[in-house]
């Protein structure tokens, strides 16, 4: 493989425009990388400025104005988190706060999905952060597409099993200092917004690169549920977080799932596929495979999360006299 400086880039109003070779050409650079990035993806600037001022002002509050906000019952799929997450085979929790928002009733969410709740001291906070969530949830229908055909189903094969799914949007903040450990995500995709210094991405061959998207670019990368559905076709890239700066590192994250109730399967036409990663098909040792997708991302969930952490947070959640954030209806 040839030297890289850096991820190859797309524009993805190319697919409209030859969508045979761009599907071929997005399709293989995806299989060989992981990662790719995008201009003209569709998202106004608008929308994520605005979402990005909001979730700036969240950070900024104090330590316990935040902590009101943190709901570990919900398996830390939504709310505030602070050093938490623990990547595969880390010792410690990553060095990292975040703001997770998840489907709301506009999309089909069941009753057990729990909604952004409203931040008090930022009242803009639920309304600009949703916007964005659903702007995103628009350009993964339209990054699916051209994967499926590459893979030789019909474009809408990736949709349809998608169409429901529990996707979020994490937001992120680093502080001088911060990391998130080498790891590889668990979605089908992940949309990255970053245009700070701090991400690095290990290529196929070892090499390991600093990704800094362009301005109007957004990163893609795939997750451990695209490399179960394509036999590691579309194999993902662990990359890591380490911010070297003085100024923290803030970001946009949006993690792209299948519907829960999906058999998670090798699709029939790479069944066969050997790309001589024998070491990466961790989904063929699963106690179950094929898998229903929600028990997948909850066994994913459970190994992500230390009981301590858990443990602590329900003392805390305790201490807080049972007072939680009020819900928009």
């Amino acid at each position: 493989m040839a030297h890289l400086k850096t991820i190859p880039v797309f524009d993805l109003n190319d697919f409209a425009k030859n969508k045979k070779k761009f599907t071929q050409e997005f399709g293989e650079a995806f299989h060989k990388y992981g990662f790719v990035r995008l201009k003209n993806h569709g998202i106004p600037e608008g929308a994520l400025k605005e979402a990005e001022d909001v979730i700036t002002r969240f950070f900024q509050l104090d330590e316990k104005a935040k902590k009101q906000y943190e709901m570990p019952e919900h398996s830390y799929q939504v709310g505030f988190i602070k050093n938490k997450e623990i990547a595969n085979n880390a010792k410690a929790a990553d060095l990292k706060e975040y703001f997770m928002v998840c489907r709301d009733a506009r999309r089909g969410a069941d009753k057990n999905t729990p909604e952004t709740p409203d931040i008090a001291e930022v009242p803009e906070f639920r309304k600009k952060t949703y916007d964005l969530y659903y702007e995103f949830n628009t350009l993964i229908s339209r990054i699916l597409r051209p994967l499926a055909l590459h893979i030789g189903e019909e474009e809408s094969f990736f949709e349809n099993i998608a169409d429901k799914g529990h996707n979020m949007m994490r937001m992120i903040h680093y502080p001088s200092g911060g990391n998130a450990a080498s790891h590889t995500d668990m979605s089908l995709l992940t949309l990255l917004r970053a245009e700070k210094a701090g991400l690095y991405v290990t290529t196929r061959d070892g090499e390991e690169l600093e990704v800094v998207a362009e301005p109007g670019e957004l990163i893609l990368n795939g997750g451990k549920a695209l490399a179960a559905l394509t036999g590691n076709y579309f194999k993902p890239s662990y990359h890591r977080v380490n911010v070297k700066s003085k100024d923290p590192r803030q970001t946009i994250v949006y993690f792209a799932h299948l519907n829960n109730d999906y058999k998670l399967d090798t699709v029939a036409k790479l069944k066969n596929y050997d790309g001589g990663l024998e070491d990466e098909g961790w989904f063929k040792n699963l106690k179950e495979f094929p898998i229903r997708y929600k028990d997948y991302t909850q066994a994913r969930l459970k190994h992500n999360f230390s009981a301590t952490a858990r443990a602590n947070d329900n003392k805390e959640k305790s201490a807080r006299n049972g007072k939680k954030p009020k819900f928009s209806k």
